[in-house]
């Protein structure tokens, strides 16, 4: 029983590398301005008055509306640019690693706002960043790598852990969620699903008529169809430290793929940034006095 103590405390409230929740910052923060910057020019339809916001207007929300759209009231062009800056700016300040918890809190609360008020703008990355950007409110974000506490040598935070490893278990259920989905169709039982989602020209970078009538190329995606089934099904094992690197590797070969052939939004992107949550840094050396 003791062991059993021992190895959930370990699991949960052991000390944290603060290098782990600064680089999720950082990449928060770029992943951020490069997701959402483009949205500007878009404002005044996508989400002021007279466009297609969908959000709750000025007459005022109930509690449940309030809750998932906190900037219920921002609705007019002005109020949705001026905000929209702040939004950027909040991103900027991840970044930089100025401004403690406040950047971060207004980064998710720009996001949950976004998809309640207009859901047509966002897609499964936007999903992921406000799932996992709720936990990272929980981190210590700043201290090191930032401007606020620079020191590339700071100890380790003591009893942080849990908000890393709720975000290590969302990522978890993400793959297996989505893979246990996957499984029901019959065009991932036949191995066909890689194949059909290739072929769909709206998603392709560049023209692939050629590659894909290569039957060399026909074998690979009945391949890959079954190995990203047993990837995804098998994501849990990134927890056994001998299998982390392996596993890791195969979401990286995997994901790269993908973007390299498809244009799937950040998707890709994202899903490889939260992969930060499960590096390992190699130990600090704090310089001799």
């Amino acid at each position: 029983m003791r062991a059993l103590i021992s190895a959930w405390d370990q699991f949960w409230f052991a000390p944290l590398d603060p290098r782990v929740p600064a680089a999720l910052r950082i990449g928060y923060g770029l992943l951020g301005l490069w997701s959402y910057a483009a949205l500007w020019p878009t404002l005044a339809w996508s989400l002021a008055d007279g466009g297609l916001g969908l959000g709750v207007g000025k007459s005022g929300p109930d509690v449940v509306n309030l809750l998932a759209n906190p900037l219920w009231s921002i609705t007019t062009l002005g109020e949705v640019q001026a905000a929209f800056l702040v939004w950027m700016a909040c991103f900027v300040a991840l970044v930089l690693g100025v401004g403690g918890r406040l950047p971060m809190l207004g980064a998710w609360l720009g996001i949950v706002t976004l998809g309640e008020r207009n859901p047509l703008l966002i897609d499964g990355s936007d999903g992921v960043l406000r799932v996992l950007g709720l936990w990272m409110l929980f981190l210590p974000l700043n201290a090191v790598w930032s401007l606020s506490r620079p020191d590339p040598n700071a100890a380790t935070v003591e009893h942080t852990r849990w908000p890393l490893r709720m975000m290590q278990l969302q990522v978890c259920i993400i793959y297996v969620k989505t893979g246990l989905i996957k499984a029901l169709y019959p065009s991932w039982q036949e191995g066909t699903a890689v194949f059909y989602a290739m072929a769909s020209p709206k998603y392709w970078r560049f023209p692939m008529e050629e590659i894909l009538a290569n039957p060399a190329f026909q074998g690979f995606t009945v391949l890959a169809t079954y190995a990203t089934l047993v990837f995804e099904l098998g994501f849990p094992l990134v927890f056994v430290p001998r299998l982390r690197r392996l596993w890791l590797t195969l979401g990286l070969g995997l994901h790269l793929g993908v973007f390299a052939f498809l244009s799937l939004g950040a998707f890709s992107e994202v899903i490889l940034w939260s992969y930060l949550a499960f590096v390992v840094f190699p130990p600090s050396r704090r310089p001799s006095p």
